[in-house]
């Protein structure tokens, strides 16, 4: 189940082929992970791991859509070429995801 409300926003949009207005909701702004720093864990990226924060992201917590969450507490701007075996990253534990309403 994921808890998006604390992040979300809902937006009426017109699709003109269609002839209607449909809701969209979609994250307003991404959680100050920072605030967690406390709580961060250590990662060292796998051979099998690099440039692949999918499968860093299906290892941790079971959801490779959450890739994200480790661009974010990461501070990576890079894309996957930041995801280099060998390399440390910090990742917050599935209880802290969730009470931080992102799962």
């Amino acid at each position: 189940m994921r808890v998006f409300d604390s992040y979300s926003e809902t937006h009426e949009v017109f699709i003109k082929n269609y002839n209607q207005t449909m809701q969209l909701s979609g994250i307003a702004y991404i959680p100050n992970f920072y605030l967690y720093n406390n709580y961060f864990k250590k990662h060292i990226i796998e051979n099998y791991e690099e440039y692949r924060p999918d499968k860093i992201a299906y290892n941790l917590w079971g959801n490779q859509l959450l890739s994200w969450v480790l661009n974010e507490i990461n501070h990576f701007t890079h894309g996957i070429q930041e995801y280099t075996k060998g390399r440390e990253i910090n990742y917050l534990d599935t209880e802290i995801l969730r009470d931080i309403g992102i799962i």
